[in-house]
Formats: structure tokens, C-alpha cells, sequence
């Protein structure tokens, strides 16, 4: 009966250490799934993070497409929504909430509403997917209105990563099945990821992306056939109360009456919170690990006593039954040998648990709750260094006592003090090895499994010290101002350092294992075709265009080495490249600056050269037709005169799209200079000549054309007209210098022909260009030989002379007297026109000087004009007033005559002259009053005596009635203003007739005289 009952004593206990092992392992692997699918929530929200990262904006289609990807019914059960939540400042309130009402919710608000002691920051959830019924009942709520999110919020904000919420009830519940709810958040900080410091990850902070769960729908769907075995409460916290209750599997489950056999409870650390799990066997978890093996072995043996004494009894008492003690012994040895079958199974079983255990390649030793050792594996007996006999029974923290210092103490009794699993990794220097252990504990005390990762752990070591070896290696690399790039020969990334980071805009971790191609290149051709060439040579040298991050190109200058493997095969590239784009601007930019016109963005004369020698070389290559067109817009001078280079720079700029606009692809527009542009036109005409001229002068015709339009110069229309000179090229071409030449005196034959038009350069021409020539030479060499002479034009009023205008004449040596109109304008551009003014003005107050010692002339007044740039001379007024002081001449009887471009010129500076010299006395005449841009505030401004009508109005005065209206207008704007008139040009009796009838009395012209030598005028005034 004693063998008996020891049997049933070991079984029972066997049974019982494997049924709490099986539990303590079905509670580990249901807190590890809970874990686990944590994790995978929160990659989910660290997917929603990386969205925000790789665009400047997420929209809300964007959003809900991310969140459509995931299928989270299928792939993440349990989780309610993934959402954004934005974090607003109190000044930012009013722009957030009209954004989100523009984005389509007219009714939009954050809620709770704002309390009356505003706070210093808000949240307001502004997406959430998928966004049914329950999910937009959230929309703009504020989380930070509740503590337990803004906890939890709080410190996902503070420490940058992932954050587990308490409970709560989600705003998404109704009255219906209403569940515990918690969040999950992590942060957003905007493009520059997770900042470094505390106070920076605050004051960046832009928002949170989370993720609600209700903790029922949670639990079910991860822990699903696990709640058949396992009944489960989880409490928010530490305290086990009804208010911290989180889940309770019993709540729609019908519990077993009795008492559950087996329970834990186990905290669990999730996210910065904890969870206190209590857990219990449901009937079917009894059952299966249930056996019957032991009250087998107590049956039997208990009827096998009863047998042998009742045999024993009955043979004391009656010899004659010794029949029936045979049949009773027969029983009694039957009885025997199934208790001894049933004590072999039970000694086979426990051999074949033995065995598993000694197989195992873990070590595994189990303690009581006295911390004595009950069992030791093989792999334990050789770790530990001692035998089974040596430990069994014996005291751990005394056979181990170096253990006591450190996580071994402290661990396995805070697993039998807390019921929960522990694991670790830690070096026993007794042992001199490293060790990773898990100890689970149960009712006898712990079960330990433990192994050597001592090799690990040296390999761990060997690897960080060769990772801090590259990271040293690597941060020299990063001092490097050029980007250092390394990457397989299948164009991965393997290395990126600062230098490259700084160059592209991608970080290390966004690139490591890309495509560099995919990462910095828009156009594959060049890069595939440089990768060759290494492969082939080694090295690669040159310039390519890649890409930023941000999309913008870049020109880099690169250097490839190929790098091989021990069999000499390709491995990998390392490439140095140097950002030249600025290089390459400031070369694009001096490049334009010496080939382009910087005003009209058109080629330049050097740039023009340039294009005319290669169309000269094309014309004589293929015997091909092309023309020069010398352009020159009309009255352009007269334009700056009055309103100012800036809107004559304006008008350029204008007119160069217009000229683009008229010609072919292939044709050049340059600025030569000034207002002087140059066409080049190239092939595409007839070869008949004829032919080619006509298609020559439909070109001109249509530029001609585009001018009718009238160009705006701030605000106003301006009407300008070219004038255009063609010079015609083939392969029989004279040179560059000649074919502008020639392009050059065509124009000037289209501007005598009445400008606004188009001439062709002919060979007769030829002989005007070489007179013009010999006439500027001449120009030169006249003021040194003094061979200019004044005439003088008589000033009539009525019958009577009353003055006298002063007209200079060129007496050339061979070609005679020369009107000023063939030499003026000449003057004018080579700036003879100041020593020629100087000589006038002299030799006129010299000529008043001499008048006025002779009778009939003394009464005269002389006038005499002024050019533009004489009068804009600093010095003009002191030269004046010093040739009046020399020459004895009155100032009261010189007249000097202005033109209407002075005018608008530096007014104040005009006005501030003439009223020096009204002041001596000198008298100013308007000149040619009606031609220009005068306007009558300037007159109004002027000390101005005559206006004086140009003789264009006074020719026609009789037969167009427009000039007609012109001169009497003129007549009355200057009487209402105090003015005398004068007409020129005056050479009918009629025409001086019409005048004097309307108010104009003083004229000259032929019909008194026409410009006389200065005894012939004498003569004149005498005979008068």
C-alpha cells in the first residue's frame, strides 16, 4: 500500500508541474501576440508619418488612399481608424478652422468648445479613415481637452516615439454596445523629422498621427481561440477596480461555475503604459491537460492490498477454501501486473518528459519555492560546470552567490513576487560567459531555460567596434564639403556621407539600399552610358546633370573609381562629385553677357559677327540666297529727348518680340546698338534673284506691319516706324564689313525716301556711301580751316525788317556752298556740333557788335539756334554771357532759337538757363512749335518771347485744311499766353495774307529774301 500511494504522489506532482507550464505558456504566447500586434499598429501609424515626410503636403484623397492600402480589416484587426491630428496654437485657431470649412465641411468647429480660460495650445482631429458614420463623429474633436489623451499625447510628444493612451471612452461610441476605448499616437514634427532636444521637439511639434481601438473588438480579434482555453480581465493601471477594467472575456462568454484550477496575474508594460493582465483556466484548458494516470495507479494498488489481505484471511481461517485462494491468487497476480503496466507507463512518460528536456538545446533547470534546485538538463549540468549530484537539493544564491549581485537576484524574485515572465542577457564572471535567460514562473517555483551567447555577444562587440571604426572612417568622410557615394555595381546604395546629404537633400537612412539612378537622376542615358565606360576603363571623368531632392536639377563634376573583389570582378563604384552648378551659371552668365544684349536679351554685334560669317560660309557652301537687314526705328532720338532713355530702353525691349515674331526659326535678330537692329536671314529662298528678292521684301513688309500696332510705354501708346535696309548675299558676297556697310546706307536711303519702308541696297548707292565718307573727313579738317560763313535770313513784319536769322553755310573747298541739312546732322553725331556752335554764337554777337554802329542796322535783333547738346553744357550760360561781354554785342537784341526735344529734357535745368539769361536780357524763340512733344505745362513753365511755326504747317497752310487748323490753333495758344508768333518758310503773298488775317504779322521765308551773305543783307536793308 506505502509503493501505492508514493506512486500516485509522483504522478500527481508530475501532472500538475506540466498542466502550470502549459498554462504559464498559453498566458506568455497570448501577452506575446498582444505585443505583437501592437507592433504592427504601430508601423502602420509610422507609414502615415513617412507620408507626411515624403510631400509637403498630404491632401485628403491622399490620406484616404494610404489608408485604403493598408486593408486594415484584413491585415490589422481590431484597429478603428487610422488618423491625423493637427496641432493648433490659439493664434492659428481662426485660419484652421476657415481652411477646413474651404476643404468642405461648412459646419466644421473644435470641440469641445474652447473653454473661457483659453489654453495654450489645442489639437483638432482633421482626418481619420476610413471615414464612415462613426469615424466623422470625431472630426475636429480635441484630444488635448481630455487628460488621459493629453498624457499620453504628452509624452509621445517629449520623447518622439510611439505612446499608449489609458482608458477612455472614444468619441466614435454610442449607446449601443459601449466598449473601453485607447489610443495609440506617435508624433509629427514636420520635413526635419524628430528633433534632437527636448525643447525643440515642443516647439516644433505639428501634430499626432494615431490610431482608436475599442478594446473588446481588440482583444477578440487577436487573441481569437486563445479566450476558449483562457478567460482574461485587463485593468488600465496597477489597481485591479472596475473603473480601471479594460476588457473582460467573461462579458459575453457563459462562465463555468466552479473555481478555474489554474490563474496568473501578470503586469504588462505596453508603449509607457501599464496593463495588469488576470488570467484563469476555462474547463476545455482543464481538460486537456488533465490525466487520469494517477488515481489509475491509486485504484489498482489499493485493490491489489485488499485482494492479498482477503487471500491472507481466508487462508487462516479455512484450509478447505484452497480452491478458491488459487482463483483469488490468480486475480491478485492480474491485479499485479496492471499496476506494474500502469506504473511502467507512468515511469515511460516520465522518462520520455526526461528525455524532451535533455534534448533540448537550451539549458533548463527548475527551483522551488525555497530557490533549491529540482532539476538540471545536460545542457544546464555543462553550462553551470557542476552535475546534477552536486546541485540537486542545493541552495542556488549558495552554490552561485556571485549571482546575487545583479539582474539574476533581482529578476527571478521579481518574476515569483510579480507571477511573470522574465528575460535577460547578462556576463557571470565566474562562468566568464554571457547568458540570455527567460525563467517563467508557477505554483512549485520557477522553470528557467538559459544559453551561452557568449559568441554572440563577441561578435556583437567585434561588430560595433568595426562599425565605430567605419562610423570614424565614415565621419571623415562627412568633412568632406564633396558628396562621397558608394554603391554596387546594381546601383544600390551602400554609403552616402554629409557631403551628399547636403549636395541631394536625402538623408543616409532615405537612400541605403535605392537605386542611385532612381535617386538623382532624371535622364538614365548619360549615366548608363558613363557606368559602361567604368566597367570598361576603371575610372570615369566628367560633368552630368542630376536631380535634388526637392526636384531641381544640378550640374555635378564626377569622378567614378571601380572597386574590386578579391577575384578581380566589379564590386562596387565610389564616386566623388562636386556641385558646379553655380560654376555653370556664372559660365551660362558670362557667356550671355558677352554674346547677348543685356537690355533686349538678343545677340550682341560680337555674337551677330559671329552668325553672319557662318551664313556666308553656308550661302558659298550651298549657293544659297540670304539677305542683312539693317534696322532703324524712326524719330527714336527724338523719343529719348523728350521722355528719357528709360522708355526709349522700353520701346527697345518692345520691339525686339515684335522683330523675333516676323522671321523664320533660322533667321538671327541682334541688337547692333542704339535703336539699330540686324536680321539675318538664311536660305530658304528661290534661286532665281528676282524670286528671292520679292520673298526678301514680303519679310520687310511684314515687320513694317508689325510696327502699325502701337507699342505701350507706361501707360501710354508710343507709334514708332523702321526703317529697313537689305543687303543681298550669295556665294559671289563681298565681306562682313562691307555687306553691313551696304545694309547700313540702304537704310538711310529708306529714311530719305520718307522712312516707315523697306530699300535695297544697289551698286549706285556705292558712290553715296563714299561721299558720305569723304564728307565726314572733311567736316573734321573745316573748323580748322574756317570754312564756315554765316548768312542771315531777313525777319519781317509786315513791310518792315525787324530782324534777322543767322544760317551757317559750309563753303567746301571743291563742292561749294553746303546747306546745313547735308552736313548738320553729321556734326551732330560726331559731337563737332560744340566747336560749330561755339563759332555761330561768336561770330553772330560779333556780327550785332558791327550792326550796331550802322543806322538802318542797329534795330535788328539776330537769332540764332542752339543745339541740344550745346545748350545741355554745363558751362552754356557763362560762355553766352562771356561771348556778349567780348564781342560788345547787346544782350537785349539776340534771339536764340530752342527746339521742342530741350524741353522735356531736365526741365529744371532748362529752366533755370534761360532764366539766367532772360535776365541779361537774351530773348528765347520756340523753334519749330507743333513738330515735337511740347505740352503746355512746360510752356507754361519756360521764359519763352516767340514761338515760331515750322514751314512743314506754313508749305500747305492754303490747300490742306489739317495744317490750316494746326497754324491758327498755334496762333491762338501763344497770344493766350504772351507770346510772339513767327512763320518760316513764307514764300506766296497769300500765304503771308492767311497769316496776317489770323493774328500772325512777323514771317520769313523766300517771299522777302531768301538766306544772304552777310554784305548782300546789307545791301538789301539799304535798298529798303
Amino acid at each position: 500500500m506505502s509503493i501505492t500511494i508514493a506512486s500516485w504522489l509522483v504522478v500527481k506532482n508530475l501532472q500538475e508541474q506540466n498542466a502550470h507550464y502549459q498554462f504559464d505558456a498559453a498566458l506568455a504566447e497570448a501577452v506575446g501576440q498582444i505585443k505583437h500586434h501592437f507592433a504592427g499598429y504601430e508601423q502602420v501609424l509610422k507609414g502615415g508619418v513617412g507620408l507626411m515626410l515624403a510631400s509637403d503636403s498630404v491632401t485628403r484623397d491622399e490620406w484616404r488612399i494610404y489608408v485604403e492600402s493598408l486593408r486594415l480589416d484584413e491585415s490589422y484587426p481590431g484597429i478603428h481608424g487610422v488618423g491625423f491630428s493637427q496641432y493648433i496654437r490659439p493664434a492659428e485657431m481662426a485660419k484652421h478652422i476657415a481652411s477646413l470649412r474651404a476643404d468642405g465641411f461648412p459646419a466644421y468647429k473644435i470641440w469641445p468648445d474652447v473653454p473661457r480660460a483659453p489654453r495654450d495650445d489645442y489639437t483638432a482631429i482633421v482626418y481619420i479613415e476610413p471615414f464612415n458614420t462613426t469615424n466623422r463623429r470625431a472630426l475636429g474633436y480635441d484630444m488635448f481637452s481630455n487628460p488621459v489623451r493629453r498624457a499620453a499625447m504628452s509624452r509621445a510628444r517629449d520623447s518622439g516615439a510611439a505612446a499608449l493612451s489609458g482608458k477612455v471612452k472614444l468619441v466614435q461610441e454610442t449607446s449601443e454596445d459601449v466598449q473601453a476605448g485607447i489610443l495609440m499616437y506617435i508624433p509629427y514634427y514636420g520635413p526635419g523629422g524628430i528633433p534632437e532636444t527636448l525643447d525643440r521637439r515642443r516647439s516644433s511639434l505639428v501634430g499626432y498621427v494615431y490610431a482608436p481601438f475599442r478594446m473588446d473588438d481588440f482583444i477578440n480579434a487577436v487573441l481569437r481561440t486563445k479566450l476558449d482555453d483562457l478567460g482574461f480581465k485587463i485593468f488600465d493601471g496597477a489597481s485591479i477596480t472596475p473603473d480601471a477594467l479594460l476588457f473582460d472575456s467573461g462579458k459575453h462568454r457563459l462562465e463555468h461555475p466552479s473555481s478555474p484550477q489554474y490563474t496568473r496575474t501578470v503586469p504588462v508594460s505596453l508603449y509607457g503604459q501599464i496593463w495588469t493582465i488576470e488570467a484563469n483556466s476555462r474547463p476545455e484548458f482543464e481538460q486537456s491537460v488533465s490525466s487520469s494516470e494517477s488515481e489509475f495507479i491509486l485504484f489498482g494498488g489499493i485493490l491489489v492490498s485488499i485482494l492479498t489481505a482477503v487471500v491472507v484471511f481466508m487462508l487462516s481461517s479455512n484450509k478447505e477454501k484452497t480452491a478458491a485462494l488459487a482463483r483469488a491468487n490468480v486475480e491478485l497476480a492480474s491485479a499485479i501486473n496492471e499496476q506494474q503496466a500502469a506504473v511502467k507507463d507512468l515511469s515511460i512518460a516520465t522518462l520520455r518528459t526526461q528525455r524532451i528536456l535533455e534534448s533540448i538545446t537550451d539549458a533548463f533547470y527548475t527551483l522551488d519555492r525555497e530557490w533549491r534546485f529540482t532539476y538540471l538538463n545536460n545542457e544546464a549540468r555543462r553550462l553551470l560546470r557542476l552535475s546534477s549530484d552536486e546541485l540537486l537539493g542545493k541552495n542556488i544564491w549558495e552554490e552561485f552567490p556571485q549571482a546575487i549581485i545583479g539582474p539574476f537576484y533581482r529578476e527571478f524574485h521579481r518574476a515569483l513576487i510579480e507571477n511573470c515572465t522574465v528575460s535577460f542577457e547578462e556576463f557571470y564572471a565566474p562562468l566568464d560567459g554571457w547568458f540570455e535567460v527567460r525563467a517563467y514562473p508557477s505554483v512549485e517555483g520557477l522553470a528557467v531555460y538559459f544559453r551561452d551567447v557568449t559568441e554572440r555577444k563577441r561578435a556583437e562587440k567585434m561588430r560595433r567596434e568595426a562599425d565605430k571604426h567605419i562610423r570614424q572612417q565614415a565621419s571623415l568622410l562627412d568633412k568632406a564639403n564633396d558628396a562621397i557615394i558608394v554603391r554596387g555595381v546594381d546601383h544600390r546604395i551602400q554609403f552616402w556621407n554629409q557631403g551628399a546629404q547636403r549636395l541631394y537633400g536625402w538623408t543616409s537612412d532615405e537612400v541605403i539600399g535605392r537605386s542611385v539612378e532612381e535617386v538623382i537622376y532624371d535622364d538614365p542615358i548619360p549615366f548608363r552610358e558613363a557606368f559602361q565606360q567604368v566597367l570598361r576603363d576603371g575610372e570615369w571623368n566628367g560633368e552630368i546633370v542630376q536631380r535634388h531632392k526637392n526636384g531641381s536639377p544640378l550640374t555635378a563634376e564626377v569622378h567614378w573609381t571601380l572597386v574590386r573583389d578579391d577575384e578581380e570582378g566589379p564590386q562596387r563604384i565610389l564616386s566623388i562629385n562636386t556641385d558646379i552648378s553655380a560654376r555653370k551659371m556664372a559660365e551660362k552668365e558670362i557667356h550671355h553677357l558677352a554674346f547677348y544684349d543685356s537690355l533686349t536679351g538678343l545677340p550682341n554685334r560680337q555674337l551677330l559677327l559671329d552668325r553672319l560669317k557662318q551664313a556666308l560660309a553656308i550661302s558659298g557652301r550651298k549657293h544659297q540666297t540670304g539677305a542683312l537687314l539693317f534696322i532703324d526705328l524712326d524719330n527714336f532720338k527724338l523719343l529719348n529727348d523728350t521722355l528719357g532713355h528709360d522708355v526709349g530702353d522700353l520701346l527697345l525691349q518692345q520691339v525686339a518680340p515684335r522683330l523675333i515674331s516676323c522671321v523664320r526659326d533660322s533667321d538671327t535678330v541682334a541688337r547692333l546698338g542704339g535703336d539699330e537692329f540686324i536680321i539675318i536671314l538664311v536660305g530658304g529662298f528661290s534661286p532665281q534673284p528676282e524670286e528671292a528678292v520679292a520673298q526678301i521684301r514680303a519679310i520687310c513688309d511684314r515687320i513694317v506691319a508689325a510696327f502699325r500696332k502701337p507699342f505701350t510705354l507706361r501707360g501710354h501708346n508710343h507709334n514708332t516706324t523702321p526703317s529697313i535696309g537689305i543687303a543681298v548675299f550669295n556665294d559671289q558676297s563681298a565681306a562682313m564689313d562691307e555687306l553691313l556697310k551696304q545694309a547700313d546706307l540702304a537704310m538711310y536711303q529708306a529714311k530719305a525716301a520718307g522712312r516707315n519702308s523697306a530699300c535695297l541696297f544697289t551698286p549706285d548707292m556705292q558712290s553715296v556711301i563714299n561721299d558720305r565718307v569723304v564728307l565726314e573727313s572733311d567736316l573734321h579738317k573745316s573748323c580748322e580751316r574756317n570754312e564756315f560763313v554765316l548768312h542771315f535770313q531777313p525777319q519781317v513784319k509786315g513791310r518792315r525788317v525787324v530782324g534777322a536769322e543767322a544760317l551757317v553755310r559750309w563753303q567746301h573747298p571743291r563742292r561749294g556752298l553746303i546747306s546745313p541739312a547735308d552736313f548738320i546732322s553729321h556734326a551732330e553725331e560726331t559731337g563737332l556740333i560744340l566747336p560749330l556752335g561755339s563759332w555761330i554764337l561768336d561770330s553772330a554777337c560779333a556780327q550785332l557788335a558791327a550792326w550796331a554802329g550802322e543806322p538802318e542796322m542797329a534795330q535788328l535783333d539776330l537769332a540764332v539756334n542752339v543745339s541740344p547738346l550745346q545748350f545741355r553744357q554745363p558751362d552754356f550760360v557763362p560762355q553766352i554771357l562771356e561771348t556778349l561781354a567780348r564781342t560788345g554785342a547787346n544782350p537785349g537784341k539776340l534771339k536764340l532759337e530752342l527746339t521742342e526735344s530741350l524741353l522735356v529734357r531736365n526741365i529744371e535745368d532748362t529752366v533755370a538757363k534761360m532764366t539766367a539769361l532772360k535776365a541779361e536780357g537774351v530773348g528765347f524763340a520756340l523753334d519749330d512749335f507743333g513738330t515735337g512733344y511740347s505740352s503746355l505745362y512746360y510752356l507754361k513753365r519756360l521764359p519763352l518771347d516767340w514761338v515760331k511755326i515750322d514751314q512743314s504747317f506754313v508749305r500747305e497752310l492754303l490747300t490742306n485744311p489739317h495744317d490750316a487748323t494746326i497754324v491758327r490753333a498755334i496762333i491762338i495758344l501763344a497770344k493766350s499766353m504772351g507770346l510772339k508768333v513767327i512763320a518760316e518758310g513764307v514764300e506766296t503773298e497769300a500765304q503771308r495774307n492767311y497769316l496776317a488775317r489770323h493774328g500772325c504779322s512777323m514771317y520769313q521765308g523766300f517771299l522777302a529774301s531768301p538766306p544772304l551773305p552777310s554784305a548782300q543783307f546789307k545791301e538789301l536793308m539799304r535798298k529798303r
